[in-house]
C-alpha cells in the first residue's frame, strides 16, 4: 500500500490560514501561590499575563464565529458543546492544549475549552480550539 505525504496539506493548511486569518496571543494562567506556605490562597495574579515567556505564544488562526462551530465532548453522563473557535495551523511549534485563554485580534479574551487536532498519519495539519467567553 502507498504511503501517502500529507506535508503538502500541512503546509497549504498554513498558507490558508496566513492569509485569511490574524494573529492570536495564548496564555497560560499563573497557578504559582502567592504564598508557598498557604497555597490555598491561590497565585497572586491568577490572569497575570506577563513573564516568563514560556507562558505566552503568537499564532495565526481563523475565528469561527458562534453558532458556525460545533465540538461535542462527553464528559461522564454530560454533554458539552461549543459553539465558537479559532483554527491554528499545524506548524505550531507548541503544544496549544497547555494553553488556558486566547485574546483574539480584536483584544476579546476566550477561555480554551478544548483542542481536537486534525492528525493524519501523524502529521498534525490543523487544530480545532473551541472556546467560550
Amino acid at each position: 500500500m502507498a504511503t501517502f505525504d500529507y506535508a503538502e496539506m500541512q503546509q497549504v493548511g498554513k498558507e490558508l490560514i496566513d492569509e485569511f486569518g490574524s494573529e492570536i496571543a495564548l496564555f497560560k494562567d499563573n497557578r504559582t501561590p502567592a504564598d508557598p506556605a498557604a497555597p490555598y490562597d491561590g497565585p497572586a495574579e491568577f490572569n497575570d499575563k506577563t513573564d516568563p515567556a514560556s507562558r505566552n505564544a503568537t499564532a495565526n488562526a481563523v475565528f469561527v464565529h458562534e453558532g458556525d462551530f460545533e465540538f461535542q465532548d462527553q464528559l461522564g453522563g454530560l454533554i458539552r458543546r461549543g459553539k465558537a473557535g479559532f483554527l491554528i495551523d499545524g506548524l505550531a511549534t507548541f503544544d496549544i492544549a497547555t494553553f488556558d485563554q486566547i485574546r483574539d485580534f480584536n483584544g476579546k479574551m476566550w477561555k480554551i475549552g478544548n483542542v481536537r487536532s486534525t492528525n493524519p498519519g501523524g502529521t498534525d495539519c490543523l487544530h480545532g480550539v473551541e472556546v467560550s467567553s
